[in-house]
Order: C-alpha cells, then structure tokens, then sequence
C-alpha cells in the first residue's frame, strides 16, 4: 500500500521560479531587466520633467505674487502720499469725476482752459448729484463764495467813497495833491 508519487511534490504555485526551468526562468529576468532599465530610465526623465514644470510653476506663482505685493505696496504709497480730502472725495460717487479733475490740473499746459472747466462742472454736476457725500464740501464752497462776493462789495462801496483805489487811501492822495498845487502857485 505504499504508494510513492511519481512527480516531486511541492507547495509552491506552478508558475513560480521554483516549478520553472531554470533556463527559461534566467532567460525571462534578463529579458525583463533591459525593460527594466529601460522603464527606470523613462521614469526617471518624466520626474525630472515634473520636477523641472512644478519648479517653473512655482518660480511663475512667486513672480506674480511679487508683482502683486508692489501693486499693493505702490498703492498703499499712493494713498499715504495723498491728502486726506482727496481720500475721502476718491471714497464717494465722484472719484472718476475727480480723478479726471486731478488729471486735467497735472497736465496743466498741456490741457486748454475748456477741457479742465468741463473736468470741474462734471465734478460740481457730480457732487450736487451725491450731496450725502459731497455736502460738507458744497457747503463749503458757497461759504467761501459768499464771503468772496461780500469782500468784493465792501471795497467797491470803498472805493465809491474814494476811499481806496488800487490799494492807496485816495483821500491822503488828494490831500499831497492839494499841498503840491499850494506849493506851485506861490
């Protein structure tokens, strides 16, 4: 009853190295070694090539954060350069209108006289339209006007006394006068 296999008996699945020719098993790892290498080698040039795209990606991302930053930076110069009142007029509905204003009078020779009136009226126009805003400085304006148009008529009612001509007291003119012409008759 003692029966002995005929085949060598093993654990090992057929197809692994143990079961195969030792020949066909060399002949297949050199055969896949040079795919090997091979693969290896592409591997390694597509990871210097995505290395080589993300460090240019990032070079790209840190020059427009850069550029960004002097953006903000030259802005923020701007504004600290800037008069508080010229802040507040760029914070309301007005700031184009103002803007073209601030151009017209930087330009200066450059621009003729009608091209900065209209700049003003489309900015004055601009503020009576917003006046929440703009109030303050509207008031502000007829004030200074009115205190204008009053000093005007002051020295022109001086001036219909004969008190001042051309900033002279014409009175103490008259008087020399009168003593010149006591002076030349005798």
């Amino acid at each position: 009853m003692g029966s002995q296999l005929s085949a060598p008996f093993s654990l090992s699945p057929p197809d692994s190295p143990q079961q195969q020719n030792p020949k066909t098993t060399s002949t297949a790892i050199m055969s896949s070694a040079p795919e090997t290498l091979e693969t290896q080698n592409l591997n390694q040039e597509q990871e210097a090539q995505n290395l080589s795209q993300e460090q240019e990606t990032q070079k790209q991302e840190q020059e427009i954060q850069k550029q960004a930053q002097e953006t903000q930076n030259q802005a923020q110069e701007e504004e600290e350069e800037e008069c508080g009142l010229c802040l507040y007029i760029k914070k309301g509905a007005c700031k184009k209108a103002f803007v073209d204003l601030e151009k017209c009078g930087e330009e200066g020779e450059k621009n003729n006289v009608k091209k900065c009136y209209e700049a003003l009226l489309a900015f004055e126009k601009c503020m009576e339209a917003n006046q929440d805003h703009y109030g303050v400085f509207l008031q502000a304006k007829k004030d200074a006007e009115r205190r204008a148009m009053n000093q005007l008529e002051q020295e022109k009612q001086k001036e219909k006394e004969g008190v001042i001509v051309d900033g002279r007291n014409q009175e103490k003119d008259k008087d020399k006068e009168g003593v010149a012409e006591l002076i030349d008759f005798r």
